[in-house]
């Protein structure tokens, strides 16, 4: 239908462009396209297809042009604004006045405001008329209501974008810098009820190495931790304490998801200062075109060309008059994006910095601590080995102890030589028959539980490993 009409018509070329700029799409295109062609044939050697019958003479001019504006718009979350654009294609026969519109919107706005302007007397008796001059008046109220459509709004917009940033942004400008207060669990130490003396303040002491006396088992066993460690790690985060500072802004905390959405801000301030400036060139085209045709129908209806185009130029340059206003607000807006991008990035990096530093002072706290507790494992090494000197030195004798307290070994009474000791064979081999297989049986048990551990543990090994190498 549509190639049906302009073919009829006879559009022009160029304004295809513009139609094909309409549609649905997934994501804005050609969003700043707002172009302006004009093809004008006055004189005889330019006449093009003569048609007596349709009322075309061959003497024309035509014209084709896009605007955008901003409209309310409820299609995107937390965005109620969105770019719509009116593309016009307009012709007259400067002979026989006759004029072809051709109106492409997404909605019904354009054709409500045309219908108003249309609906005065005065109007349709320009309408009604045959001349030229009422024709190209009728026509200028049209552009009159485009161009006018196409500054409106920007000012509501350009508040929405300013305010969006501002409620990202405004919190970094009362950034400060405070102390704070780092009181973590891996710094408060136990308390330490034991503390080196000061003859042995290190570790290498030989004392702990390699002498193990009896003499001295009680004064080792107080050296769990040494107090030069222990002031160490007080002073380390007492100095921590002091130095450490962050960024506080009444508790807003800036995190990387706000620059994504500085950056849409941006992209469509940049948007609308491309349409706005697009606008502003496609009204100053119309102007001159008009201008051409006025000075070319000379004082044909010259009244009604007068007024009609006084009015039709005040409206234009006071819709451009809006629209570079608005141009203005939109450099300072950017202007004032970058510089807020700027602040935010330089909080976002102090505050890396600083969780990278506390990173690091919580791993060398941990390290610190990793130390304190190898140096009590290996001072419970020490501990073991005197407990297992002490079991092994009483072990001969309490196992002697206990065989003789059985019957298996009994004494006449009164007898003083070991000679006079009766051994009951029948009860030695029935101790040796009980006590060697649980001996036996405690073994398996324990390889048992060991091979089970051990088996598990490769098992969980090779899980994490299979990942790592797909």
């Amino acid at each position: 239908m549509a190639q049906r009409i302009f073919t009829y018509h006879q559009a022009m070329s160029s304004f295809m462009e513009c139609v094909f700029s309409f549609g649905f799409r997934e994501h804005s295109q050609d969003c700043t396209l707002a172009a302006f062609s004009s093809n004008n044939r006055w004189s005889d050697p330019q006449r093009g297809l003569q048609v007596a019958d349709l009322g075309r003479s061959g003497r024309i001019m035509e014209h084709c042009y896009s605007l955008k504006s901003v409209e309310r718009s409820n299609g995107q979350l937390d965005w109620p604004w969105a770019v719509r654009q009116c593309s016009i294609y307009h012709a007259l026969d400067l002979e026989t006045a006759q004029a072809t519109w051709i109106v492409i919107k997404a909605n019904r706005l354009i054709e409500k405001l045309i219908a108003d302007a249309i609906a005065p007397p005065q109007y349709r008796t320009k309408l009604a008329s045959r001349s030229v001059g009422p024709a190209v008046a009728a026509a200028l109220v049209v552009h009159e209501l485009v161009a006018a459509w196409s500054s409106e709004n920007w000012h509501w917009y350009i508040n929405f974008l300013e305010s969006a940033l501002q409620d990202i942004t405004r919190p970094a400008l009362a950034a400060t810098m405070e102390p704070e207060r780092h009181v973590r669990a891996v710094r408060q130490f136990p308390e330490m009820p034991f503390v080196m003396s000061p003859a042995h303040s290190t570790f290498e002491n030989p004392v702990l190495e390699k002498q193990v006396s009896w003499k001295k088992a009680a004064s080792t066993l107080r050296t769990l931790i040494p107090r030069r460690l222990a002031t160490r790690h007080s002073q380390r985060a007492k100095a921590l304490d002091d130095d450490g500072r962050t960024v506080t802004v009444s508790g807003h905390r800036f995190t990387f998801k706000d620059l994504p959405r500085i950056h849409y801000i941006e992209e469509r301030a940049n948007e609308t200062l491309s349409i706005l400036q697009n606008n502003d060139e496609v009204l100053e085209g119309l102007k001159a075109d008009y201008e051409a045709i006025v000075t070319l129908l000379g004082k044909d209806d010259s009244d009604v060309l007068d007024v009609g185009m006084t009015q039709f130029l005040n409206a234009v340059n006071a819709s451009q008059k809006k629209m570079r206003l608005q141009q203005a607000r939109v450099r300072k807006l950017l202007r004032l994006l970058a510089d807020r991008k700027s602040l935010l990035q330089g909080i976002l990096s102090y505050e890396s910095m600083e969780a990278n530093r506390q990173l690091a002072e919580k791993a060398s706290i941990s390290a610190e601590n990793m130390e304190m507790l190898a140096q009590k494992t290996k001072l419970e090494a020490v501990s073991m080995r005197i407990i297992t000197l002490v079991t092994l030195f009483f072990l001969p004798g309490t196992f002697i102890s206990t065989l003789m307290s059985t019957p298996i070994v009994t004494f006449a009474p009164g007898s003083s030589s070991p000679s006079d000791s009766n051994i009951s064979t029948g009860a030695l081999g029935f101790y040796v028959a009980i006590s060697l297989p649980l001996m036996a049986l405690t073994f398996l048990s324990w390889y048992a539980v060991y091979w089970w551990e051990n088996r598990k543990e490769r098992q969980r090994h090779q899980s994490l490993r299979l990942p790592e190498e797909a």
